[in-house]
């Protein structure tokens, strides 16, 4: 018996694949799972987890295949919350930045066993989705 190479699916797949597990519910989950090339048992834990997807879709980016969450819950949401006002405001933003903000909120939740490393701006970047980008405004 051949073993098949495993394989990860986005979120948006896998939200692809609830739509279509939706659409069709009279139908067999075995001939679903057949026609999306999936095992049935796959596609029985992704219907499984339908809510923690939806959740995960609109707080993650939808490209991603694996969702991590931060060790600081409190401080990913609120360094968000902020990111997405600023950036709403038109503020051109870089590592440092981000990494001055967070330093702050870590302050002001006091977190002491926190450190704006490098690697945390890059795992927060992609956990949302984020590219520095120049905001432009009209002129």
């Amino acid at each position: 018996m051949t073993s098949r190479k495993r394989k990860s699916l986005s979120l948006q797949k896998k939200l692809n694949i609830l739509r279509v597990v939706k659409e069709n519910p009279t139908r067999k989950k075995v001939c679903i799972a057949k026609e999306l090339g999936l095992t049935p048992s796959t596609l029985n834990s992704i219907v499984a987890k339908w809510i923690e997807l939806k959740e995960n879709a609109r707080t993650f980016d939808v490209k991603c295949k694996q969702v991590r969450s931060s060790e600081h819950v409190q401080l990913d949401k609120a360094v968000f919350e902020w990111f997405k006002q600023a950036r709403a405001a038109g503020v051109n933003f870089d590592g440092t930045i981000l990494r001055e903000k967070a330093l702050e909120i870590t302050d002001k939740l006091s977190i002491d066993d926190f450190c704006a490393s490098n690697g945390w701006i890059d795992h927060f970047r992609n956990r949302h989705g984020i590219c520095y980008r120049t905001v432009n405004g009209e002129l």
